[in-house]
């Protein structure tokens, strides 16, 4: 029997992506919350924070934003906001924030 160093691996295959669902007005009440949230027990390569329901954004909730992504990409990961409402874009290119992201 040939032994195949490498070729095999306990570690397991990450999903490609997984998608948050995020809704209502988000603020420092909500800012654990949408850490949490974005940050739960997966091993997806892509996290994907569906924004269709957001409808307010402050600048606490920019600050978790860029944390979360700010972890994930030390594991090697993405945080991608999808389907983001126009009033959250607005707020995301007034901070000069709409880059920082990948936004779909």
């Amino acid at each position: 029997m040939t032994t195949h160093e490498g070729l095999f691996s306990n570690d397991h295959v990450r999903p490609r992506s997984e998608v948050v669902r995020l809704w209502g007005e988000y603020d420092a009440s909500r800012e654990d919350e949408l850490r949490d949230s974005l940050l739960a027990e997966t091993t997806a390569t892509v996290v994907i924070g569906d924004m269709s329901e957001v409808v307010f954004v402050d600048s606490t909730t920019l600050s978790a934003l860029l944390k979360v992504q700010g972890t994930l990409e030390l594991d090697g990961r993405r945080l991608v906001l999808d389907r983001v409402p126009p009033a959250v874009r607005r707020v995301l290119e007034l901070t000069d924030l709409l880059e920082t992201f990948e936004v779909l």
